[in-house]
């Protein structure tokens, strides 16, 4: 009970830093290759080995780009964007708004899609 107890703690503890940390990192690709774009008509896939690895360096995201749904970080000076579906950031965001949606009445081909942000009503 005092090791859950223990652990539970420092869970909570961990969480509140990272809540309140300013910095949004990555901390993980997702996939072994990763589309990268250095602007709006230049994407590639790019092999891991190619870029930072989070677990040695510092991967900060530098803007977020709510409307294409990506990231940005500098790597070797170089403005890098990423589908922030492929990675793993330091922090999670919080919902204003919640809803679903439910796509079929028929239960058995029912398909719902959750929500989250501002044009959910």
């Amino acid at each position: 009970m005092i090791k859950k107890s223990i652990a539970l703690s420092l869970m909570m503890i961990t969480n509140t830093a990272l809540a309140n940390s300013s910095d949004v990192k990555i901390v993980n690709f997702v996939l072994d290759e990763v589309e990268i774009c250095t602007s709006n008509d230049d994407c590639t896939d790019v092999s891991l080995n190619q870029l930072p690895d989070p677990k040695k360096e510092n991967i900060i995201v530098k803007t977020i780009d709510d409307s294409q749904n990506m990231v940005m970080f500098e790597h070797n000076g170089i403005e890098k964007w990423i589908h922030w579906s492929e990675v793993t950031l330091n922090t999670k965001d919080v919902a204003s708004v919640m809803c679903t949606s439910i796509a079929q009445a028929d239960d058995k081909s029912t398909y719902a899609t959750l929500g989250l942000g501002e044009g959910c009503k």
